[in-house]
């Protein structure tokens, strides 16, 4: 008799336990922050032209940073390889820049991608009355219709313009892009634009110097008929314990 109950006792627990990992799993990404953080992965990454010289993820902050590389030049300093630059009287009065990055984003188990945020800066600078610039680009996300940038204050605009801050997006207003999926597939186009007329001596330089991308994630919540399940089998276990 007292085996048979052992063997019963046994057979319990063992239907009841998943239940109870299952609530210890969901408590424990509600209160750890660090659990939170660090729950995305990245894949397929790739760079078309190769215009962002480092492309790193984050996991800590959930942060996909990619910046092009630095070169010297003899108009503006802090230009990098991702540039639009014409130059009036020589062959570049015409110049055009272009690049898409693709990634893909999985929330790892127990969480789920609720958005993403985008924001890029970069500098322009205009001499002469014909020096005109220009930034353009999307963001798409799982095949949906993309979202075209619109860029800050004068990153489009035509006549002198002193070196100067652009940006898509910002700190406090981010390209914002809803997701509400375990995956993001993502597609980033950027363009860049410079031209001057070609006899005058007019210069104009456009160049991007990082984008940020930041997967904004939540905990999937626990269905409260699986609580209720779990908590009917831990009853039912301590129930036929006691008997027991």
């Amino acid at each position: 008799m007292g085996e048979h109950c052992n063997d019963r006792t046994a057979e319990d627990q063992s239907r009841f336990l998943p239940a109870v990992l299952l609530a210890c799993a969901a408590v424990a990404n509600t209160l750890s922050p660090a659990a939170q953080a660090a729950n995305v992965s990245v894949s397929n990454v790739f760079d078309v032209n190769g215009l962002f010289g480092t492309i790193n993820f984050f996991p800590e902050t959930n942060q996909f940073v990619l910046v092009p590389t630095g070169v010297e030049s003899p108009f503006f300093d802090g230009q990098t390889n991702f540039q639009a630059l014409a130059v009036g009287q020589v062959t570049t009065p015409f110049s055009i820049a272009f690049d898409t990055v693709t990634a893909t984003f999985t929330a790892a188990s127990g969480f789920k991608i609720d958005s993403i945020d985008l924001i890029e800066v970069g500098k322009s600078a205009r001499s002469g009355n014909s020096a005109q610039t220009l930034v353009g680009g999307s963001l798409t996300v799982n095949g949906a219709a993309p979202i075209n940038f619109v860029p800050s204050e004068g990153a489009n605009g035509i006549g002198g313009s002193p070196l100067s801050d652009w940006s898509i997006g910002g700190v406090s207003n981010p390209v914002h892009v809803l997701v509400n999926s375990s995956v993001a597939s993502v597609v980033l186009s950027d363009v860049l634009g410079a031209s001057v007329n070609s006899t005058s001596e007019d210069v104009a330089v456009i160049f991007k110097t990082a984008v940020v991308m930041t997967i904004n994630t939540s905990a999937v919540p626990v269905p409260s008929a699986v609580w209720m399940l779990g908590s009917g089998l831990l009853v039912l276990g301590a129930r036929r314990k006691a008997r027991a």
